[in-house]
């Protein structure tokens, strides 16, 4: 569990700094007036970030209360998967193409 909030960190703030710079992108494809399916995917990215802070914080605090060491195991991988959600789906589909 230690392990997974240390890894999750700069996993977080990497996700968040991207979700940012997506959201300023989203705002300039709104005043150029972009197709809904490019608006569409970079409100996914942009929201990524934030929603896998949220996912992070609920992994952990269920981590916590469970007794046994599988069970804080499990959770506490789900919540390094949450905090690399969005570094991850960056590097895997890139700041191009972003559909439309």
């Amino acid at each position: 569990m230690i392990l997974a909030s240390a890894l999750g960190v700069p996993l977080l703030t990497a996700g968040l700094f991207f979700s940012y710079q997506f959201g300023e992108v989203l705002g300039l494809l709104i005043q150029l007036n972009a197709s809904f399916g490019q608006m569409l995917s970079v409100l996914v990215f942009a929201l990524l970030g934030p929603l896998g802070l949220i996912a992070w914080i609920i992994c952990l605090l269920v981590a916590r209360r469970r007794q046994t060491v599988r069970w804080r195991m499990w959770w506490s991988a789900g919540a390094l998967l949450a905090a690399a959600a969005c570094p991850v789906t960056v590097l895997i589909i890139g700041f191009a193409g972003f559909g439309g």
